[in-house]
């Protein structure tokens, strides 16, 4: 039996600040800077026991390395503590004309350049637009 899922996905949504201060690093065009996602689709029953008590809830996001190539660009993330994260953190920066953001996701993997930096976020909920 499969659990109902929430539609939708847990981010840390970066401060107009973060966003801004990441931004000054952008090498591509289409620039995103705008949240790290935590927990895509959770299940009904970890979205109302674990990710509710969450949402509004101030995190710092603490950037260990940058990695990019000419489709991409995103910086490393440690994970948030206490905070259950099913893929590894990580911020779209920019991406090359036509490249969606998701194409961060194919880059992690790339020896990342160092990079100290600390960002505030907050924790929300993004849902799906209804199906048709």
């Amino acid at each position: 039996m499969s659990q109902k899922l929430a539609r939708g996905y847990v981010v840390a949504r970066l401060t107009a600040e973060a966003s801004e201060k990441l931004r000054e690093y952008a090498v591509h065009p289409s620039v995103f800077c705008h949240h790290m996602t935590v927990f895509f689709e959770p299940s009904q029953e970890d979205f109302e026991k674990i990710f509710t008590p969450l949402f509004g809830q101030a995190v710092t996001l603490v950037i260990t390395g940058m990695v990019k190539d000419e489709r991409g660009q995103a910086v490393i993330v440690q994970p948030l503590a206490g905070i259950p994260a099913n893929r590894r953190a990580h911020v779209t920066i920019s991406c090359a004309d036509g490249i969606q953001p998701k194409y961060s996701n194919e880059i992690l993997g790339l020896t990342p350049e160092p990079l100290n930096l600390e960002l505030s976020a907050v924790i929300e909920f993004v849902s799906f637009p209804p199906k048709s």
